[in-house]
């Protein structure tokens, strides 16, 4: 009764959401988990979909698609509104068009104009430091909801680690994907990360830079693995409120990041940090050890991150903050 109670009664005085107090949600029946510091503008907050596809909504190839907000900045974007489905494998309803992951230049199955994928979180959990999402997408590389089949995928699994602020640092990102097809051979991955239009970018053999006009504020896009990425941008263009290029809305052309490798499972592990000044520049170490857990250590000014994660084990991805 309590959700007719808010649709339907008329006395209920409205609430500030930071009088709400609601700064993390797991809706379980979308497949969707949104985290927030706050609700103003420089406020950070990420959100990762992957969820079952219900034949009565519209639909995309997005499952584990996130975003990226704060400081002012959009780092990580929806490309915006897109319902052509098949027709355009290559349109904002398709892989290429989110923050995931193509395999040979194939994404997920084609959606959207009636077609759809499903995806599932598999495990949500909040600890003091972090929030830790775990989701299988194995199902939307392999088949659509009208039964068309598309890749062999064996496995398509992505860990999303929501670092919590403290000691200085702004909240960061990690982003792991366990992704291989059922066949054993190499074949070349990219993983995608789309930002906002307009944004300065420039890459770097271990990742790349961006900087939003008009602020001091940038992210820092690191690949922790492989070891040696093929880091590269591309332009896609956005379709911002808009409805199949009507006059209404406006486009523009955005920058696009792949990260390119060739290998039976790339293993990308990927963090994307925030900075409110250029002179809060992180230093990152990475490591393997004997048995191929990778380590990672994230120097800040004030604090030291250090990150561990053993490719294609079960366990999350461990994250242990110190304060200086």
């Amino acid at each position: 009764m309590a959700s007719f109670h808010w649709l339907w009664e008329n006395e209920v005085a409205p609430l500030d959401p930071m009088d709400a107090d609601v700064l993390s949600a797991y809706f379980p029946g979308r497949g969707l988990v949104v985290l927030r510091t706050g609700w103003d503008v420089s406020d950070v907050m990420f959100s990762i979909e992957a969820g079952p596809y219900y034949d009565v909504i519209h639909n995309q190839a997005d499952k584990g698609h996130f975003t990226f907000y704060g400081l002012g900045g959009r780092w990580a974007i929806d490309s915006g509104y897109g319902n052509m489905g098949p027709s355009a494998p290559t349109g904002r309803d398709q892989t290429i068009a989110q923050n995931s992951v193509l395999v040979m230049d194939r994404g997920q199955a084609l959606s959207g104009a009636g077609t759809g994928t499903n995806g599932k979180i598999l495990s949500y959990e909040e600890t003091a430091v972090l929030s830790y999402i775990l989701v299988d997408v194995t199902e939307a590389y392999t088949t659509n909801s009208k039964g068309t089949r598309h890749l062999p995928m064996g496995k398509a699994i992505r860990h999303a680690v929501y670092v919590k602020p403290g000691g200085g640092v702004v909240p960061y990102v990690i982003i792991a994907d366990d992704i291989e097809l059922s066949m054993t051979m190499p074949v070349n991955y990219q993983w995608l990360l789309h930002t906002e239009v307009g944004y300065e970018v420039a890459v770097d053999e271990r990742g790349a830079t961006i900087h939003s006009p008009g602020t001091e504020a940038f992210a820092r896009l690191e690949v922790l693995n492989p070891a040696e990425p093929e880091v590269t941008i591309d332009e896609y263009q956005a379709h911002l409120g808009s409805y199949q290029g009507s006059a209404r809305g406006r486009d523009g052309w955005h920058p696009l990041f792949r990260v390119s490798t060739t290998a039976q499972n790339p293993y990308f592990l990927c963090a994307l940090l925030l900075s409110p000044e250029a002179a809060i520049v992180p230093q990152v170490e990475r490591s393997i050890r004997e048995d191929g857990t990778i380590e990672v250590v994230i120097q800040w000014p004030a604090r030291t991150d250090y990150i561990s994660w053993k490719p294609g084990s079960d366990t999350m991805i461990g994250v242990v903050v110190c304060e200086k």
